[in-house]
């Protein structure tokens, strides 16, 4: 009898499990069971901002690498992985030193989706709306303008694709030109202008997209097109504007001393607009790439400071202004 009343009893714990199963697992992240509360959103903001500063790499090597403060070969003290074709602009082809426009593309990805689903969330206020998008299509003009200063021609995705819309029939996909990236760039800076509404507001904090971002960004894309796309005194004089309007609508101001600027106990304070924060994994940040650009000790030897008037800094002499670092 005793093992009867145990048969039904697992009998009945068994169909239970049954009907429990055939519930959707909530704890499971697909896009079946996402994107349907206001919480799932601001999660997914969340990482997308934090997907921003994974990549920040990027920016640094596609900008001031390629800019003038390097030259000559690598000063790491180990093998140079080819970063010295960035300042000497011997890039090539087989030597890209970033490979699949460094993964950028994955990013852009995940914005399409964030404004595609944010656009159907009847679950979010107008307000939260505007939000997000003026957020998200931000950071998309931001990305695209790194590809764009770096490749020229590149193509545009406007809309997200998940692995089952795949159509592998039409995987590839034309080139845009610079003219149309740049076009998309601005049509999305305006659209991200518009979904803020004026509110300038730091309501995340600073280390996540805002306004007086996109008019930072605004403000360096319209000097950009006037200089090397032919724009002129008409996108010199949009730029400027930009940056008035954060310099009069803004929480933001020069500080005292330039050094509470980089402070560590002064993060977010009111000259920083948009930054990305290294408060953990700092020395493992972006694959260790952070390290590698640091001049190690032993190799200190191998540069001097000089002076404005061209020679070598004594100690002996310190009030002479010292001004970069050199290879001799």
């Amino acid at each position: 009898m005793k093992k009867l009343v145990s048969y039904i009893a697992a009998g009945i714990f068994g169909l239970s499990l049954t009907g429990c199963m055939d519930l959707e697992p909530t704890s499971t992240i697909t896009d079946a069971n996402y994107w349907k509360n206001a919480d799932q959103v601001q999660a997914f903001n969340q990482g997308l901002n934090s997907w921003m500063r994974s990549y920040a790499d990027k920016y640094i090597v596609w900008g001031e690498m390629r800019a003038n403060i390097y030259s000559g070969s690598s000063f790491s003290g180990e093998a140079s992985q080819g970063y010295e074709r960035l300042w000497n602009n011997t890039l090539e082809k087989t030597n890209a030193v970033i490979n699949n426009y460094g993964g950028v593309y994955t990013g852009i990805n995940q914005i399409n989706l964030m404004i595609d689903k944010v656009n159907e969330a009847g679950y979010l206020s107008d307000t939260q709306k505007k939000a997000y998008l003026g957020s998200a299509h931000g950071m998309r003009a931001y990305l695209y303008f790194q590809l764009l200063r770096t490749y020229g021609d590149v193509i545009l995705y406007l809309q997200h694709t998940e692995g089952k819309t795949v159509d592998l029939n039409n995987v590839a996909r034309k080139q845009s030109s610079a003219a149309e990236v740049m076009a998309q760039i601005k049509a999305d800076i305006k659209t991200s202008e518009e979904a803020y509404n004026n509110n300038y507001q730091f309501a995340s904090g600073r280390n996540y997209w805002s306004l007086s971002a996109t008019k930072m960004l605004k403000g360096e894309v319209y000097l950009w097109s006037g200089k090397q796309m032919g724009g002129g005194n008409a996108d010199y004089q949009t730029a400027l504007t930009a940056y008035q309007d954060v310099e009069s609508n803004a929480d933001v101001a020069l500080l005292d001393k330039f050094g509470d600027v980089f402070a560590y106990d002064k993060k977010e304070n009111k000259e920083i607009i948009y930054a990305l924060h290294n408060r953990e994994n700092e020395t493992s940040l972006w694959n260790g790439l952070y390290t590698s650009l640091v001049m190690n000790k032993q190799n200190v030897g191998a540069y001097r400071y000089i002076t404005l008037l061209d020679r070598p800094y004594s100690l002996a002499n310190p009030n002479i202004l010292t001004c970069v670092w050199v290879v001799v």
